[in-house]
C-alpha cells in the first residue's frame, strides 16, 4: 500500500483489535493446521509481511489479524506493522484478500461483496483529492484507482457477475440463518485436493442453485402438510355437520368470515362450492 508507514509494536498492547470491517471474515480456531503453520513459520523465519492497522491500531485485513493472534500466542516482545490512514482502509482490505490464494474466487467475492461501496467511496475521494491538488493522474493501488464497482471486482481478481451472486448469496443467508450456518464453511474450505465431497468447497452459484431447490422442497412440504390438514377438516365437518344446527352454523360461518379477507373469503367459497357439487354428484349417483 502507498502512504503507509512501518514500525514494530507490542502484540499484547491494549487497544490492539479487528477493524469492523473484517470482522465477517471468519478467523482460523487456535488449533487448525493453517494456525499451527503459521505459528511455526513466524518462529523459524519471522513476519513475512507486517500486520496492517490504522492509526488507532485497528488490524484491517484477515490474513494481518492472524499473524498478530500467532504473534500474541508466541509471546513476541514486538512485531512490525505498517500504518493505513484511515482514508484507505477498505482499499487495503479488498487488496489484502484478492492475495488469498487460499481462497476461491466465490470465496472472495462472498467476503469482498459488504465493503465494495465503501471502497468505491474512497477511490472517489481520493480521486477528487489528486484533482484538487492538481494531480492529472491518480496514484496507488488499483482498487484505490476504480472508478466503478466493476472495476474494483476485476481488480481483486473476481468477474462483476460473481458480485452479483455474492449479493444473491447474503441475501439468502440473511434470510435463512440455519441455511448459512450449513454452507458458509464450505463456501470459506480451502480448494485443497482428496477431499470428502462434503468437504468440498462449493462456489456461488451452487448455494442459489440448491436453495432454490430447498426452497421448492420446503414448499412441497407445506402443500402437503396444508392437503393433509384439509383432509382432516373434511372428515370432521362430514363427521360434525348432520349434528350441528343451522342457526348456529351461519353464526360461526359468519364470525370466521368476519376475520378474512377478501381473498381468502373468495377462496373459501369456491371450496365450498367444490364440496357442495362433489356431494350433490355423489348423492344424485346413489340414488
Amino acid at each position: 500500500m502507498n502512504n503507509t508507514t512501518q514500525t514494530l509494536i507490542d502484540p499484547c498492547l491494549d487497544g490492539i483489535r479487528p477493524h469492523a470491517c473484517i470482522k465477517h471474515i471468519p478467523q482460523w480456531p487456535d488449533n487448525s493446521p493453517r494456525m499451527e503453520n503459521l505459528r511455526r513459520d513466524i518462529q523459524s523465519s519471522g513476519f513475512c509481511a507486517p500486520v496492517l492497522m490504522t492509526p488507532k491500531h485497528e488490524i484491517v485485513d484477515p490474513d494481518s489479524r492472524e499473524r498478530w493472534r500467532a504473534a500474541r500466542a508466541l509471546q513476541l516482545a514486538c512485531i512490525p506493522i505498517a500504518t493505513v490512514p484511515d482514508g484507505q482502509v477498505i482499499t487495503a482490505m479488498l487488496h489484502a484478500l484478492g492475495q488469498r490464494r487460499h481462497l476461491t474466487k466465490s470465496a472472495i467475492a462472498y467476503l469482498a461483496f459488504p465493503v465494495v461501496k465503501i471502497a468505491l467511496d474512497e477511490a472517489q475521494r481520493h480521486a477528487a483529492e489528486n484533482l484538487r491538488k492538481g494531480q492529472c493522474s491518480p496514484s496507488g493501488t488499483p482498487c484505490r484507482t476504480a472508478k466503478s464497482i466493476e472495476e474494483i471486482a476485476d481488480n481483486i481478481g473476481i468477474s462483476a457477475t460473481l458480485l452479483k451472486e455474492a449479493r444473491r448469496v447474503h441475501e439468502i443467508f440473511d434470510r435463512d440463518p440455519s441455511f448459512k450456518a450449513q454452507m458458509e464453511p464450505r463456501l470459506l474450505a480451502e480448494p485443497i485436493g482428496g477431499e470428502h465431497e462434503s468437504n468440498r468447497p462449493v462456489g456461488l452459484g451452487a448455494i442459489i442453485a440448491g436453495y432454490a431447490g430447498k426452497a421448492n422442497e420446503d414448499k412441497a412440504r407445506s402443500d402437503r402438510s396444508q392437503l393433509e390438514l384439509f383432509t382432516d377438516a373434511m372428515k370432521r365437518f362430514c363427521i360434525r355437520a348432520p349434528q350441528v344446527d343451522e342457526a348456529a352454523a351461519r353464526k360461526i360461518v359468519h364470525h370466521q368470515f368476519a376475520s378474512m379477507s377478501p381473498e381468502e373469503i373468495d377462496a373459501a367459497i369456491a371450496t365450498a362450492a367444490i364440496v357442495v357439487s362433489e356431494g350433490r354428484a355423489l348423492n344424485k349417483a346413489t340414488k
